[in-house]
């Protein structure tokens, strides 16, 4: 299952990395890849302790959106995927300066296994200043009676540095998940980040990406 970029964190580093991406009469699409050491979801490492490839395609109309995120996967002996497509959609808006809020669904997909699950996910960003977001995410998995919560905080030090953590519980693992991070805007297109991330049943430590968005 895909861990993106956080709200919180995308929401400091978007303005650094400003995906312009093509639009026409209200339509904008946009593109972009990771590369990182270690995909890790929910605390749980989904590439074995390797590195992942992920590519990304997203279009938009007004507010409502719709996607497509992929990566290469590892799950161990006796797993034979090798590959991750989630599809999805949604609408994210703002209530005021402070309040802003996603709700969408994503499907999950893997080569071998084929469909999986799907997930209804929505997030409230509350940012009292302008270098600082706070979010809480929820997301039910309503085939399985999963839920997944999270709360996240996004800091911005400067203009191109930003701080993260974040802190969840997962019914699917049925334990509690953290990260801590940070992340450099390199230039308008191009952002790295590390992070160390853990649970309460087992630590996958450090995880280095660098992204592109265009």
């Amino acid at each position: 299952m895909k861990l993106r970029t956080s709200a919180a964190i995308a929401a400091l580093v978007a303005p650094m990395i400003a995906a312009g991406g093509a639009s026409a009469q209200g339509f904008t699409w946009n593109y972009g890849v990771d590369f990182t050491t270690n995909y890790i979801s929910d605390g749980v490492s989904q590439s074995d302790g390797s590195a992942a490839i992920q590519p990304w395609v997203e279009a938009a109309f007004g507010n409502f959106y719709v996607g497509t995120w992929m990566s290469n996967v590892d799950f161990g002996v006796g797993d034979e995927n090798v590959w991750e497509t989630d599809l999805y959609f949604g609408y994210r808006n703002s209530i005021n300066d402070a309040l802003s809020y996603d709700v969408g669904y994503t499907r999950y997909f893997y080569d071998a296994t084929g469909n999986d699950m799907g997930e209804i996910i929505g997030q409230l960003t509350y940012s009292p200043v302008s270098t600082l977001d706070l979010t809480a995410r929820v997301a039910y998995d309503h085939e399985n009676e999963n839920w997944n919560y999270r709360g996240e905080v996004g800091f911005a030090v400067t203009d191109a540095i930003a701080l993260d953590a974040a802190y969840g519980h997962s019914d699917f693992y049925d334990h509690k998940y953290w990260a801590v991070g940070g992340s450099y805007a390199i230039s308008d297109a191009t952002a790295a980040r590390i992070s160390y991330n853990g649970s309460d049943t087992e630590d996958e430590g450090w995880a280095a990406m660098l992204s592109f968005a265009f």
